[in-house]
């Protein structure tokens, strides 16, 4: 049986129409599908944004200081090293200053026998200031701090010989008389503090040495020689 030329015609136009229809279903499906990810897409945005902030604000307030335990463990912890370190620093401190007294004595003897032997006609200096004054064209016998009588946390006092040897006039540096011994004797500015033994010597240069008082001529010969 054949088909009339104009029934197929229609077949045709009406097969062309059916595809067309279905491609319009297929293009606004896959439009569909694709807004709805996007809809995904902008939703799972959002919520990593809030977890952000969230995480900041949790940081933030967990950053907001020291409790009071964590602070009392930092005080005791502090005060247990202070314990240990502190007697320790001083114990050190007084060993340095009781060295530099001991080097003090030791500089003082050897200036008084350098001026014995050039300036005090085998006298020996009155003081401190007439050993740190220099004669004319020369340099002091002892530095200038030390002729203050005091240096690092000790202080020094000299004492001069009962017998005159020489005039004033008659010295190197015209400063005093000089005379036939001398006592200088160290002690601490602060006993226990700044140092705890006390030290002297004389014109036969023995340092002596002791724990309970100042060394005068009355018990520097009772007093331990300094080893």
């Amino acid at each position: 049986m054949r088909v009339p030329r104009q029934a197929r015609s229609g077949i045709a136009a009406a097969g062309e129409t059916g595809y067309q229809g279905m491609a319009v279903c297929i293009g606004e499906l896959l439009l569909k599908e694709k807004r709805i990810a996007s809809k995904y897409r902008e939703s799972d945005q959002g919520a990593w944004q809030s977890f952000l902030r969230i995480r900041t604000v949790k940081r933030i307030q967990k950053n907001d200081g020291f409790t009071l335990i964590e602070l009392l463990i930092v005080v005791a912890i502090i005060g247990i090293i202070a314990a240990i370190a502190v007697p320790n620093v001083s114990r050190a401190r007084m060993s340095g200053n009781e060295a530099s007294a001991i080097g003090s004595v030791r500089t003082i003897s050897s200036a008084q026998a350098a001026f014995a032997a050039s300036c005090g006609g085998g006298g020996y200096a009155a003081s401190l200031a007439a050993l740190a004054t220099p004669p004319p064209a020369s340099v002091g016998f002892i530095p200038a701090d030390l002729a203050t009588g005091t240096k690092q946390g000790y202080t020094f006092v000299h004492t001069a010989g009962a017998n005159q040897v020489l005039p004033q006039a008659q010295t190197c540096n015209n400063i005093a008389n000089s005379f036939d011994g001398f006592l200088i004797s160290g002690s601490a500015v602060t006993q226990g503090q700044t140092g705890v033994r006390f030290f002297a010597t004389d014109q036969a240069g023995l340092i002596k040495t002791r724990n309970d008082v100042t060394i005068d001529r009355a018990n520097f010969d009772a007093s331990q020689n300094l080893q």
